[in-house]
């Protein structure tokens, strides 16, 4: 079964990603057109993160859309132990 997650894990979700992505915030806050402390609150779970960012994100950093929303963190979990 698929949950949804909250705002706080899909800013987890994004940190991840942006990482494995080997991108830093200020990054891709340039290329979302925000500044990176704005970006921060996003990936922080301070801030909503709007549909249509949420899809600019998804182009910019790869990833399918709906696998921000999705609890991630035993397959995330899995990953980081591989990459150590």
């Amino acid at each position: 079964m698929v949950r949804i997650c909250d705002k706080i894990s899909i800013g987890r979700n994004l940190n991840i990603i942006r990482e494995l992505r080997g991108k830093t915030q200020s990054e891709v806050a340039k290329q979302l057109g925000i500044s990176q402390q704005a970006y921060n609150a996003i990936e922080q779970g301070k801030s909503n993160l709007s549909y249509l960012r949420a899809i600019s994100l998804s182009r910019i950093l790869s990833f399918d859309l709906a696998f921000l929303a999705m609890d991630n963190s035993n397959l995330f979990n899995s990953i980081l132990k591989k990459a150590n």
